[in-house]
């Protein structure tokens, strides 16, 4: 089957003092206008966990609610948001799933070849597009040549990113070629499990190259959880030209995934993407262009055997951005086109002509164009930006906002952002109507003011981030049950949510590489919603994680990671009772041993066997020992 070709939004690196962040246009700010966390590659090798879903769970602030052992399929959400509010980046590049956030986990990369993940907490949806209502993820595979390839950045810079680079210096080659490297992995475990990857990184003097193959599978760890997946990714960078292409393949079990009244369910995806970006400077003047495609094919069965619905979506973009930078600013300009498509034989319009299997189907064309100005004067930094966003279906919309800087102390910064974000409807919202769910085509766009505060600071080996925030939720999207038992989908007039989060983290050499403890807290405010009676707004009010990365003797370390969580609302069981969630306790760790070319490690997930639920009446896995090698040349 041919795929409509399609695109995704501008993106540009910027240097932190201690991490680079990748994003889309206009520009994420550095940490002086936000709270941005990131996990390097050494601290996701220690962690027991073999997907990118696994290691999201370790991370302050994010909610993983999963479906299935090993991180088969889970849905990401932040801030007391929902899994639709969520973007989801490689290296910069939304991949956010249209039709429904259940698919924008089907990620085609090992874990590893993931450089670093970033996550910005709060809206950002005039810095990165409409689907960043609640924050966004960037996982980032290309390697860490920007400091090997250019000088800091400094505010006349006209980018911070490495666009047009000639190749490190004769100093800096050393330092680039040892980033060269092939792994070989292998992970045995309960339930059958077992999962080999094959990658490698390849870093020469004006080019990169990055490419990874995986297979996973397991029997699950209840009857009809099993699955199998494969992926395959590579990327590449040559004369400011960027590449990326990956593709999965996966069949899972759903057993009551989406619905208790049906426990052997099951679904095959097939995902694919695309992207290409350029950027280039001439003095203080700069431009950049980026494309990207991203298809998701799916095939639900609610009895296994019997093909219930199949969907085909696709989204294309292409931007464009021009930018110019003086001695105490940066002013930037650009406009994206966004084209979103589905076929299927459940969600959408009746098509005139039926496109093969397909006699339904929705386009929907968006264009944004934005505008920012960055200003830095001494221990001050501002940002004022503003989006407008144009749709086919919902006409027009606005976002923007104003971000704060100050550099109150050395090594230390305090931030004030006042921001409006906006939200489509994806095409399930709009159109599902089987089982216990009916959509609504008559659904708006969701809208939010998010005020945030908060501070960061280091010093030597310590880490302190704290902030508080509170969003001013309107029209916001939600599935309640009704007295006849099903779930509709409506706009919520008023739903607003507030929070704190805090982490405080240390490290010292090898026998103390990280300790670190977050603690986060949310809270929904609403006159009109039964969050009872919600489908996905049972969300996580508190959060507790304690980890703990040290070495042993000689060579031999472990990492252990302690969480407490307490979820709101209640799930119904297959017999009909309404639950509470109770809170969960969890204990994981890996012990490994570990020389330049070697490292065997043996992991447990859920050490002490909790039983628990997350995601409705769905009781997760319990405890999982795996064993895994990994030969680096």
């Amino acid at each position: 089957m041919i795929l409509t070709l399609l695109l995704a939004a501008a993106t540009t690196l910027f240097t932190l003092p201690d991490i680079e962040v990748t994003a889309e246009a206009p520009e994420l700010q550095s940490s002086t206008y936000r709270l941005i966390y990131s996990i390097t590659e050494e601290e996701i090798e220690a962690l027991p966990a073999v997907s990118v879903n696994e290691i999201l769970t370790y991370l302050p602030g994010i909610d993983v609610r999963t479906r299935g052992a090993n991180g088969s399929q889970a849905d990401i959400n932040m801030r007391g948001g929902t899994f639709d509010q969520v973007m989801i980046l490689i290296n910069g590049v939304s991949i956010t799933d249209p039709q429904t956030g259940h698919y924008t986990m089907n990620l085609p990369i090992s874990t590893d070849i993931i450089t670093k993940i970033e996550i910005l907490e709060g809206t950002a949806v005039n810095l990165l597009g409409t689907s960043a209502f609640a924050g966004a993820i960037n996982i980032i595979t290309r390697p860490d040549t920007l400091s090997l390839t250019s000088s800091p950045t400094s505010p006349s810079s006209p980018s911070p990113y490495p666009i047009h680079s000639e190749g490190p210096s004769k100093v800096n080659r050393k330092s680039i070629e040892s980033q060269s490297k092939v792994n070989a992995s292998l992970v045995g475990g309960r339930w059958g499990l077992w999962d080999a990857a094959l990658s490698g990184k390849w870093v020469l003097s004006k080019a990169w190259h990055v490419a990874s193959a995986q297979y996973s599978q397991s029997t699950g760890y209840i009857p009809n959880t099993d699955y199998r997946l494969a992926n395959l990714y590579y990327a590449t960078s040559f004369y400011g030209v960027e590449l990326q292409v990956g593709a999965q393949y996966k069949d899972a079990g759903a057993n009551s995934f989406y619905s208790l009244a049906s426990q052997d369910q099951y679904d095959a995806t097939r995902t694919a993407f695309l992207t290409a970006r350029y950027a280039h400077n001439w003095g203080r003047w700069g431009l950049e262009a980026q494309a990207s495609y991203r298809a998701n094919y799916d095939r639900y069965e609610w009895h296994r055997g019997t093909i219930t619905n199949r969907h085909l979506n696709q989204t294309a973009a292409a931007s464009i951005r021009a930018h110019y930078a003086s001695s105490w600013g940066k002013t930037t300009l650009g406009i994206e086109a966004r084209n979103e498509n589905i076929l299927s034989t459940g969600l959408g319009d009746t098509i005139a002509t039926p496109q093969g299997i397909f006699p339904l189907g929705k386009n929907r064309f968006n264009v944004n164009y934005f505008a920012q100005q960055t200003v830095s004067i001494g221990i001050f930094s501002a940002a004022l930006g503003a989006q407008g966003h144009y749709n086919t279906v919902s006409g027009n919309e606005w976002a923007g906002g104003l971000n704060l800087g100050l550099n109150f102390v050395k090594n230390g910064k305090i931030y004030l952002n006042a921001n409006r974000s906006m939200r489509l409807p994806t095409f399930t919202d709009l159109y599902y109507h089987a089982g216990i769910q009916r959509g609504n085509i008559s659904l708006v766009p969701e809208y939010a003011w998010l005020i945030d505060l908060g501070l960061q600071y280091t010093y030597k080996g310590l880490a302190l981030r704290a902030n508080g925030y509170y969003r001013f939720g309107r029209n916001i999207i939600d599935w309640q049950k009704q007295d006849d038992g099903l779930y509709y989908a409506s706009n919520v007039t008023k739903l607003d949510a507030a929070g704190s989060e805090i982490a405080i983290s240390y490290h010292y050499g090898y026998w103390l590489k990280k300790i670190e403890a977050s603690y986060t807290y949310t809270k929904s405010f609403t006159e009109a919603l039964d969050l009872s009676k919600s489908m996905y707004l049972d969300y996580l009010s508190h959060k507790f994680i304690f980890r703990l990365e040290h070495g042993i003797w000689k060579g031999f370390g472990a990492c252990w990671t302690l969480s407490y969580s307490v979820r709101e609302g209640a799930y119904t069981t297959s017999a009909g009772d309404v639950v509470p969630y109770t809170p969960v306790l969890l204990l994981n760790g890996s012990v490994f041993w570990a020389n330049d070319h070697i490292r065997v490690a043996l992991d447990c997930t859920n050490v002490t066997n909790t039983r628990y639920y997350c995601y409705g009446g769905i009781e997760q896995p319990g405890i999982l020992p795996r064993a895994s090698m990994k030969v680096t040349l």
